[in-house]
Parts: C-alpha cells; structure tokens; sequence
C-alpha cells in the first residue's frame, strides 16, 4: 500500500514490491518506514489504508512466532494444550516426532513468500475454527521478499490492548 499524496511517496504497508521495484515504477525515492510496519494506526489516527491497524485480521485464538517453534510446540503439547502449527519443516525429526499428538494440528507452511501471501488468512481462519488453544507459527526469513508476510503475521499476533 502507498501513499502518493506525499512526496515523496510513502509505504503504508509493505506487500510483496521491494522498495526498489517500487523506486523503480515512481521514478524516484520511496519513503519505508523504518519500522517496516508502516501505518501502525497506534497514532490515535485512523489508518490510511486496509490493514494499517496495528492489530489486523487476526484469528480469535492467540498466535505466536517464537524463535524456536518445534520447542515451544512441545512444551504446549506437554502441558495438554491443542495447538495449530505453521510450519515448512514437515520433513524435520523434530517436527515429525510432535506429528502424532492428538492436541497437534500441522499445517504445512508455503516455502514461497507469494504463496504464503496468498494463503495466510485462509489458513489462520481454518485454524480458528477448530477451537485451538493457540496458533504457534515458525517465523518467516527475515528477507525483503518476506517482509509483508511477517508484517502480516506480526499484527496477527498483536495482543488486543
């Protein structure tokens, strides 16, 4: 999302354009907040654009992207919790291991950050659905071509004030 009623114009939401795709078709610098969350709407403003809500389409069951997910997958199966997983390590032991717990749900995750853009409120809404305990996701790369999924799953996972 950009607002070209500024100059120079200004990210309001990264998508799946890098900046210098968006440089590019301007013809001129891009102004990317440095936050890379863009319009956060914690400003008491409304948002400037779909999405800009600190806390955007996120599921009804508490999401989380720790640093290690199939550890934290574990200890909440231990402590009998239902949990949905996010994850493209379907092929990792760690994984397969957690695999036959009842409380578990495995999603495999898209390995392509387009892919993943285009599935992710299908499959946090999915999720919801099923009356979990909590989503847990494996944190995408942090890469220019998946900022706008993490952007995305950061304010999915936004605690409500």
């Amino acid at each position: 999302m950009v607002d070209c009623t500024v100059s120079p114009p200004r990210i309001l939401r990264p998508g799946p354009l890098s900046r210098d795709d968006l440089e590019a078709a301007v013809g001129g610098p891009v102004e990317w907040p440095a936050d890379a969350a863009g319009d956060s709407g914690d400003s008491g403003e409304p948002a400037r654009s779909p999405g800009g809500q600190a806390r955007h389409y996120a599921p009804k069951t508490p999401l989380e992207m720790p640093a290690e997910p199939a550890r934290r997958v574990a200890q909440l199966v231990a402590e009998g919790r239902r949990i949905g997983w996010l994850t493209s390590r379907t092929d990792d032991p760690q994984v397969r291991s957690l695999a036959g717990s009842r409380n578990l749900v495995i999603v495999p995750m898209p390995e392509s950050p387009d892919e993943f853009a285009c599935r992710i409120y299908a499959m946090l809404h999915g999720l919801d659905q099923r009356g979990l305990d909590r989503i847990v996701v494996d944190p995408p790369p942090d890469t220019e071509p998946w900022r706008a999924v993490r952007d995305r799953l950061a304010r999915a996972a936004r605690v409500p004030e």
